[in-house]
């Protein structure tokens, strides 16, 4: 994983880090990854929690970041097929002054997903790699 910010006002989001996921699979259409990890030379850990939302009629996935707890998910956004191996985000979510975007790469390798978050005072990017 790695983050960086383009915002004016830096608030500590330039950095790489490591770690594992735990997935685990809640019904037919839905998957919850706990990850835990460090950021790489900052001696700081992390947990995240994020929920992933198979529609199938529609053809969509939504995010969810579950930092408040399953019962109070945060949406992120719904992503849609964009290519062979990608999907993109359908529309930006809203969230106060701030627009949440997301896209989506794979191969039989490897899972990148790529968040943006920009705002009046965020610029920011990250980009997961499940492997």
């Amino acid at each position: 994983m790695w983050a960086k910010t383009s915002a004016q006002e830096e608030h500590g989001w330039n950095g790489k880090a490591f770690g594992s996921v735990i997935v685990t699979r809640e019904g037919d259409n839905v998957l919850l990854f706990a990850e835990k990890g460090s950021w790489l030379g900052r001696g700081v850990s992390f947990s995240n929690a994020l929920r992933w939302t198979i529609d199938r009629q529609g053809g969509t996935i939504s995010l969810e970041h579950l930092r408040r707890g399953a019962t109070h998910p945060v949406f992120l956004f719904h992503l849609a097929l964009s290519g062979e191996r990608s999907m993109a985000s359908v529309d930006a979510h809203l969230c106060q002054n701030d627009a949440y975007f997301g896209e989506m790469h794979w191969d039989r390798y490897r899972v990148q997903l790529r968040c943006r978050a920009i705002g009046p005072s965020k610029n920011d990017e990250m980009q997961y790699e499940y492997t």
